[in-house]
């Protein structure tokens, strides 16, 4: 059963590892809400156009980036949704000074590239706009994870 879904478990663990690496996409509380003495969590929607989402019924893109400041280090983590057939292109929003993105998961991409071990993702070409493939998802970051997202054995 491995044997013929081992490309599926390889993301599949990569997906958790990933999820454990990132306090942005497991913080338990709504964007900005700060209660329970959480650092509130920033959530920013986005279209091919940084900071401009389009909620039209004809819309076939859709992105967000969440961004968890804390006094450990900020964490963010970028993703596009393209439910168009074609490739569209998507601006990204501008990287902090001495940042950069980087891939985390292409589901456009064929195994083993369509996903990444956190800490090993790939810095992006600093030609932009990014290309998201026809009904695929990309995932980027900017931090580096944390250290509970080591690899496993």
């Amino acid at each position: 059963m491995l044997a013929a879904h081992g490309e599926l478990f390889r993301f599949c663990r990569a997906l958790i590892a990933f999820r454990r690496a990132h306090p942005a996409v497991r913080h338990g509380s709504f964007a900005g809400d700060a209660s329970g003495g959480r650092e509130p969590l920033e959530l920013t929607w986005h279209g091919t156009r940084p900071c401009q989402p389009d909620w039209s019924s004809g819309s076939r893109v859709l992105a967000w980036e969440r961004r968890l400041r804390s006094p450990a280090g900020d964490d963010a983590v970028y993703a596009a949704f393209n439910m168009y057939w074609r490739p569209l292109s998507v601006a990204l929003p501008p990287p902090p000074t001495g940042q950069a993105w980087r891939l985390f998961a292409n589901t456009a991409a064929a195994s083993p590239a369509d996903v990444c071990w956190p800490g090993e993702e790939c810095t992006l070409p600093t030609s932009l706009p990014l290309v998201v493939e026809g009904r695929s998802a990309v995932v980027l970051v900017l931090s580096p994870p944390a250290a509970d997202g080591q690899r496993p054995a």
